[in-house]
């Protein structure tokens, strides 16, 4: 799967212009004064859901990344106080399935690689003979 570092942002109307004032600045996108805004993380699932249909999405990292976008909305909006417990139960999971997705992304990758390298081989010994 193709990586699309712009399918992060809300917006894509107006990133361009912020990504060359970035440049211009010698700084991060997300270090400019008023940096582009991204969607949430139910957004970016649906994305990844619809833009690489192939990708596995737990229903247990789904459901763990509500939750976790659910306290963040609360500590945000309402100031409370967050119950060290239940987040550290939120976010062992997620930690855990972050770990997995990695793993089964280099290992396709590794599997990508090791078919490229072969194919060349192959074309490589057939202009060859």
């Amino acid at each position: 799967m193709k990586q699309n570092e712009f399918l992060i942002f809300e917006d894509l109307k107006g990133v361009a212009k912020k990504k060359k004032e970035a440049d211009r600045q010698s700084i991060g996108i997300f270090d400019l004064e008023q940096p582009p805004k991204t969607i949430t993380c139910e957004e970016a699932v649906e994305r990844v859901q619809a833009f690489a249909p192939r990708t596995n999405v737990d229903a247990g990292l789904v459901q763990n990344l509500r939750k976790l976008n659910r306290l963040r909305n609360q500590l945000e909006h309402y100031a409370i106080a967050a119950d060290e417990e239940e987040v550290t139960k939120i976010l062992s999971p997620l930690k855990d399935d972050f770990t997995e997705a990695k793993a089964t992304m280099l290992d396709a990758a590794r599997r990508t690689a090791l078919d490229m390298d072969s194919l060349f081989r192959r074309l490589h010994h057939e202009q060859e003979g």
